[in-house]
């Protein structure tokens, strides 16, 4: 599943980043790296907005589609 997948309120775990080594940069740069887990806050339209470490960020729809994640629920 890739974070574009997941519903507001959904929480998740990131398994895996696919994508080159600018796209893995960019993700740590913002703080996001595998096994951090993140809840969503907005999925649609535009950009997903999450919640991670009492941040909210947003990540475009092609980079979240590159983010492998686990769902742990609500």
């Amino acid at each position: 599943m890739v974070m574009s997948d997941l519903a507001p309120g959904q929480k998740a775990s990131i398994m895996a980043i696919k994508g080159g080594r600018g796209v893995r940069q960019s993700l740590l740069l913002r703080g996001l790296n595998e096994g951090n887990i993140f809840r969503v806050v907005k999925s649609h339209p535009g950009p997903i907005v999450i919640e991670i470490n009492g941040s909210t960020m947003a990540i475009g729809r092609g980079m979240a589609n590159k983010i492998i994640v686990r769902s742990l629920g609500v």
